[in-house]
């Protein structure tokens, strides 16, 4: 193989194991499979309210520490296949568990499994962002997560359509043949691995900065994070769009096709722009996940029409938002000195998720429809923040 084809061949490589690591998650997801099989095999209600925060703050938080333990793994490749198997291990055991296991205990094993997966998507969420810097140019980096995301969602309209055909009534064993072929899926990622190879140095006589030490140390990196904080509420405002909706109560899988269409028909263009400029990305996205909020409360009362229109731009906007830091994070640093940013920006957003949740759940019954509002609100101090960022490029 001539040196002109080696990276076009990585690329189309670390581009198949990102699709097939995002069909994974979209199989087993905490917002829709996990929750009808806990109330499929009649596990206690309130399970179900805990699995979103484990399953994205239990990635989130960690990330500080396992950066630390791993800053002398010089096989990042090594260190990301471990991560991928562990998640898939965890996933089929959650299919053996929902199968086999009387109700509490097999709730109770299916949160447990999630904490664990959750883990392992942590040590995935730092290696691989060392492996795509040092495989992948800058200029090239949003386009990589813009195609991967928009072949992802055009894969979840499969998941959309079984859907509509079992309105909310899936059968026993589709659910749990899902989480088997989510678990199948993030073993197949390991494997598409086979052949990268990568050269990651660390400074091992450099000493290991703390977690606060890191953050103040870079004016970009405070200025993402900030940002991103203020953004994450494109994530948190979207179960809104659903539980505010006055519309048909069987409307779900059309927020999933929704989500799956905008993923599919956005992601590569944010991907593209993100490439020039992921300020610029930022920016626009936080601008349309506005849009989205104020559209839907003005309108909420058009039923399913409003909120799953509202839906599909929050969710072209959030696909935007995603890229738009995940790029803006790659180009700011190199080697170990990104994988130190890349820990310490998610422990903090984690943390931030956390107690973000916590408050809107508590606040839930006093501002019931007006959370868009505030969230809104919050979205566009996110934009006027960003016009001060620094460029990444």
């Amino acid at each position: 193989m001539t040196e002109q084809q080696q990276p076009r061949r990585t690329f189309i490589q670390l581009l198949l194991i990102s699709v097939a690591s995002k069909l994974a998650d979209l199989l087993m997801s905490a917002k829709t499979t996990l929750p009808w099989l806990l109330q499929t095999i009649a596990a206690p209600t309130w399970m179900v309210g805990l699995l979103v925060p484990i399953r994205e703050s239990g990635s989130l938080i960690p990330q500080w520490w396992i950066g630390r333990f791993s800053a002398g793994i010089e096989r990042r490749i090594l260190l990301w296949r471990g991560g991928m198997l562990t998640q898939a291990s965890a996933v089929l055991a959650m299919a053996a568990a929902g199968w086999w296991l009387p109700p509490v205990f097999a709730g109770w094993c299916v949160l447990l499994l999630l904490a664990m997966m959750s883990v392992g998507r942590a040590v995935c969420s730092l290696s691989m962002k060392d492996i795509q810097g040092a495989l992948i140019e800058k200029g090239r980096r949003g386009k990589l997560v813009g195609w991967a995301s928009s072949a992802a969602g055009a894969l979840s309209v499969l998941t959309a359509v079984m859907l509509m055909l079992g309105q909310q009534s899936f059968a026993h064993l589709l659910l749990v043949a899902l989480l088997a072929v989510s678990g199948g899926m993030f073993a197949l990622s390991a494997m598409l691995s086979a052949g990268l190879s990568m050269q990651y140095r660390s400074d091992e006589d450099a000493a290991s900065p703390s977690l606060w030490v890191t953050v103040k140390s870079h004016d970009a990196l405070q200025s993402l994070i900030v940002s991103r904080v203020l953004m994450l509420h494109s994530a948190l405002v979207a179960p809104y769009f659903i539980s505010l909706n006055q519309g048909d109560a069987f409307s779900l899988p059309w927020f999933i096709v929704a989500s799956a269409v905008a993923s599919f028909l956005s992601s590569a263009v944010w991907g593209a722009l993100a490439d020039r400029s992921a300020r610029l990305t930022l920016l626009i996205a936080g601008l349309l996940a506005v849009s989205a909020c104020t559209g839907f409360y003005l309108m909420r009362e058009w039923g399913d029409v409003a909120a799953v229109s509202g839906f599909f731009v929050l969710s072209v906007a959030h696909a935007g938002i995603r890229t738009g830091r995940k790029t803006y994070l790659l180009d700011i640093a190199e080697g170990q000195t990104r994988t130190q940013f890349v820990a310490a920006a998610n422990t903090l957003v984690g943390f931030a998720l956390i107690c973000c949740g916590l408050i809107y759940a508590g606040l839930h019954d006093v501002l019931q429809e007006n959370v868009l509002w505030v969230m809104a609100t919050f979205i566009g101090a996110g934009v006027l923040y960003t016009r001060g960022m620094p460029d990444e490029k």
